[in-house]
């Protein structure tokens, strides 16, 4: 057999091999026809004039920390794991001494269910927005909290 020969056979056989791996069309048959009528004259149900057609979504913390200037990540303690598996109240924040997330009838109001409770010498740091906070030389900053002591302390 000459190399010419071995040549366009192995190539032939190559080819074969590898149309039949290639997958098959799919067949008329299989598809299927769909109809969508159109009715000009129907203005479809009413639209808010307030309502606008903006979607915003929310990657990498483009929100928090971005268009949203918050510096403090998880400020009001609700990261729970209905957010994200690894989520809890404490994340982004780190604790040295007695610190604790707590939800009960103390809390300030309906809508900030949870507070944080400090023992003596205590203390807590946020972690801010992916490298930390940014915090610049002669720029105002506004900062509160709400705080109070158990009875009988000061």
């Amino acid at each position: 057999m000459s190399r010419t020969r071995w040549r366009l056979g192995l190539s032939v056989t190559a080819l074969l091999t590898a149309s039949a791996l290639l997958p098959s069309p799919a067949h008329a048959e299989a598809a299927a026809d769909y109809t969508i009528t159109v009715d000009p004259a129907d203005r479809g149900p009413a639209i808010d004039d307030t309502m606008y057609g903006v979607f915003y979504e929310d990657i990498n913390r483009a929100a928090d920390g971005g268009l949203y200037a918050e510096l403090v990540q998880n400020r009001s303690f609700e990261y729970s794991t209905a957010d994200n598996a690894s989520y809890t109240p404490l994340t982004a924040w780190t604790a040295d001494g007695t610190a604790r997330v707590v939800d009960d009838d103390g809390r300030l109001n309906e809508r900030n269910r949870n507070y944080l409770s400090l023992g003596a010498g205590s203390a807590v740091t946020n972690a801010g927005y992916n490298t930390g906070i940014r915090v610049e030389k002669g720029k105002k900053y506004d900062f509160s909290l709400w705080a109070r002591a158990g009875s009988g302390t000061t």
